[in-house]
């Protein structure tokens, strides 16, 4: 095991030193900036006496928290940090603050576009997600230090920047495969104003997407045209209309 890497006796957490994940569809200058605004706060957090410092740039609302165990335990062990100026949010449980020390300093990141609202990236494969959403954690004693957090048992809950509707998928974005992925993550109750809430094993970069939507139409297409039915469909006049030349354009 590597000299920055610690497992907890239960083998449940592993926390690395990493980077910031690299996302595809992402400014590269935005996201540089994000990042440099990210340490900034967490620098000032750290070595001040605040508990909470926010700030917002071009793309992006950045929120950090100081939390305690004590905080959490009071809280009967999960704590939720809200996103100053955004519908983000994260719940942390106890059991990741004990892996790191007892205290330790949340990022919470809400991607936006210039106009406020929420921002697009597609990944490799075409796949549009919308309501990212960063967290990152470091220890208080090792401030900007970000630790690559995975396997929780009790799952951080981030809520989203969108509503959770129909069809909407929690997924994190993964940086092997430079695509969005749904595997240790899933939806959880939604948000007190609705908002998708997402359930994760590990913390990275999450967001939604509706893949379910695309997938029920085709299946619908594949039950409505089999022989018979399109036999009957092509005795009409039916192809001649617009919503059926919209549904073969589709």
């Amino acid at each position: 095991m590597a000299a920055n890497e610690v497992l907890n006796e239960s083998q449940h957490v592993l926390t690395t030193a990493v980077p910031s994940p690299v996302v595809v569809g992402i400014n590269p200058m935005l996201a540089k900036h994000i990042e440099e605004q990210e340490a900034t706060l967490v620098a000032e957090l750290a070595s001040g006496n605040e508990t909470k410092m926010s700030t917002s740039v071009p793309g992006a609302v950045v929120t950090v928290q100081r939390l305690a165990i004590e905080e959490v335990a009071a809280a009967d062990g999960r704590y939720l940090i809200q996103a100053e100026g955004s519908a983000a949010a994260a719940s942390v449980p106890a059991e990741l603050l004990a892996e790191l020390g007892g205290e330790m300093i949340v990022v919470i990141t809400a991607f936006t576009d210039s106009a406020s609202s929420n921002q697009s990236v597609s990944d490799s494969a075409g796949i549009e997600a919308l309501g990212l959403v960063s967290v990152k954690v470091s220890s208080a004693s090792s401030p900007g230090n970000t630790v690559h957090v995975k396997n929780l048992l009790n799952r951080v809950q981030i809520q989203l920047t969108v509503n959770a509707s129909s069809g909407a998928e929690c997924v994190f974005w993964d940086e092997a495969s430079l695509l969005w992925s749904s595997a240790g993550v899933e939806a959880t109750s939604p948000g007190p104003s609705g908002e998708l809430v997402c359930a994760s094993t590990h913390l990275t970069l999450f967001a939604a997407v509706w893949r379910g939507v695309k997938d029920t139409f085709v299946c619908s297409q594949v039950v409505l045209f089999n022989r018979k039915s399109l036999r009957e469909v092509l005795s009409t006049d039916w192809l001649d209309r617009i919503d059926a030349k919209l549904l073969w354009i589709l």
